[in-house]
């Protein structure tokens, strides 16, 4: 029973800290950020978002610098929760496990998760200081404006294609 409830929390947590590390793909809108409509990938480089925000050519390379350097360490982040997830599985897939030694690598997968979301974070906080309030919040208000018109779209073409598969089919000849 002792080994059921261990296998159980860790199994919880597991499950809710790999869905932190993964971040939703981390588009800025996954844990730690949720709700911050912040777009993952290089959206200064898109020109209609380049010239709304009024991104100077500086700013664009600093971002790209920026950039750069997060996704390093985001890789090595990835790496280093994906091999403590696997070490923790082994020993919960052995026939006899040791419930310290399994809780011990249940906290090492949550630190690697942690410090993935902090270095996703770390960016977020440097674009925040980059674009100062006031562009802040128009990269958020276009991000959300664009993420409901995604939305939208989607809902008008899963109720055209549920229409469209009630209606009779006609017999081929």
């Amino acid at each position: 029973m002792r080994k059921l409830i261990c296998f159980m929390w860790i199994a919880f947590f597991a499950i809710s800290g790999i869905g932190i590390a993964n971040g939703a793909n981390y588009s800025m809108t996954g844990s730690g950020t949720r709700g911050l409509n912040i777009p993952g990938g290089k959206w200064w480089q898109m020109p209609d978002v380049k010239k709304k925000l009024r991104l100077s050519s500086e700013e664009q390379e600093k971002l790209d610098g920026l950039y750069l350097r997060n996704q390093r360490q985001v890789i090595d982040f990835r790496s280093t929760v994906a091999k403590e997830k696997l070490e923790l599985e082994d020993m919960l897939d052995k026939k006899t496990f040791t419930e310290s030694a399994c809780m011990n690598q249940f906290d090492k997968l949550q630190g690697a998760n942690k410090s993935l979301a902090a270095e996703r974070f770390k960016f977020l906080l440097e674009v925040r200081k980059l674009l100062g309030f006031e562009r802040f919040q128009q990269l958020k208000a276009e991000f959300q404006e664009r993420r409901q018109n995604i939305l939208k779209s989607k809902r008008k073409q899963s109720l055209k294609q549920q229409s469209e598969s009630k209606r009779p089919r006609k017999k081929s000849e």
